[in-house]
């Protein structure tokens, strides 16, 4: 794979993260599913089960990986996407975030 390439797909997969992250910071104070033990929405408990397995993406300190999400969170049998996801782990106990 080309650098250019490469570099294209990295930023494609940090701005899905970003918007996954935006979207999951809603202003509301509910907890989420795992932290109340409560089961995942109807139809969507496949994805809440996802393991997911992280690998190098050649940028250095960065992990890619792929997830499905629903193409429709009200319709969830209306089938799923691939996202392309990344991360840079924290450097230490005090600088991470989330």
């Amino acid at each position: 794979m080309d650098t250019r390439r490469l570099l294209r797909t990295f930023a494609i997969g940090i701005g899905t993260a970003g918007l996954l992250v935006s979207g999951c910071s809603g202003g509301g104070s509910s907890p989420s599913a795992s932290a109340t033990g409560t089961a995942a929405p109807d139809g969507l408990s496949s994805y809440y089960a996802q393991k997911l397995s992280w690998r190098d993406c050649g940028v250095e300190g960065f992990e890619c990986t792929t997830m499905k999400a629903p193409k429709d969170y009200d319709k969830p049998a209306d089938g799923d996407i691939d996202l392309a996801v990344s991360r840079k782990k924290a450097t230490g106990p005090g600088k991470r975030i989330g």
